[in-house]
């Protein structure tokens, strides 16, 4: 990392940690940041409950506690910027932050599952690291195995998408986030958490036969079916166009 970048990137950490503006509530396992007179402000009894549900959910799942609160920040503006993206939330120096305005409001576990799935296992692809965050969210209140109905080509390259999703854009992420919905409800949370903790990108198809009794084309066809099988009401071009308006 260039010089000029370290001095650019202490100084988005200072600059996050120590403004005025923050204000602080503190639950059982986080220290969360908000604004005042932001939304966050307004929903932050109902925030604690839910990241603290979240928390829950994905530390039994990973068995993995962290050693220590997590500070999450929830910022009064969307989209949010991250070395020059614009995006929904990001983990930036251990901490969490998520879009929290009236414009959008990022009320999903996505970013924390990050944050766990990062600590448990660095080795992982990141077709099931960004698939695991996604497990079972909704956009638009269609399921992940619709919008990849919708919008992912006809004949999808599984592994080729394990391998690269970067190459397939958005779709690649809904392939993600649906093939891992499918794998956490045949595996359920227990045995999903082994697999994560073991996945490599030389490993998965062994690791999931082992732990499903099913080679990968055996799974990958069964994951095929079910997306097939969505009800989804809108022809991919028009898919394709809505989801351009949703998270990055």
């Amino acid at each position: 990392m260039s010089s000029t970048r370290i001095v650019a990137c202490c100084f988005i950490a200072v600059l996050i940690s120590g403004c005025a503006h923050w204000q602080r509530r503190q639950t059982t396992h986080f220290v969360m940041h908000y604004e005042k007179g932001s939304p966050a402000e307004r929903d932050i009894d109902e925030l604690a409950v839910k990241i603290e549900g979240f928390h829950k959910d994905a530390t039994e799942t990973y068995d993995f506690i962290p050693d220590r609160k997590i500070s999450y920040y929830f910022h009064n503006r969307l989209p949010l910027s991250f070395f020059g993206s614009q995006c929904w939330g990001y983990i930036w120096m251990d901490r969490i932050h998520v879009a929290y305005s009236e414009k959008g409001k990022d009320e999903s576990p996505h970013e924390l599952r990050h944050y766990v799935l990062h600590k448990i296992n660095r080795s992982a692809p990141d077709f099931f690291d960004e698939g695991s965050a996604g497990i079972g969210i909704k956009i638009q209140d269609k399921t992940f195995h619709q919008w990849v109905k919708e919008t992912a080509p006809a004949k999808i390259d599984l592994e080729a998408c394990i391998k690269n999703p970067d190459r397939f854009g958005k779709p690649g992420d809904f392939v993600a986030y649906s093939f891992c919905t499918f794998l956490f409800s045949k595996l359920g949370n227990k045995k999903y958490g082994q697999f994560y903790r073991r996945v490599t990108k030389k490993n998965y198809s062994p690791v999931l036969e082992e732990l499903t009794g099913m080679p990968f084309g055996s799974l990958e066809a069964e994951w095929k079916k079910l997306v097939q099988a969505q009800h989804t009401g809108r022809k991919k071009s028009e898919a394709n166009k809505s989801m351009n308006h949703d998270k990055q």
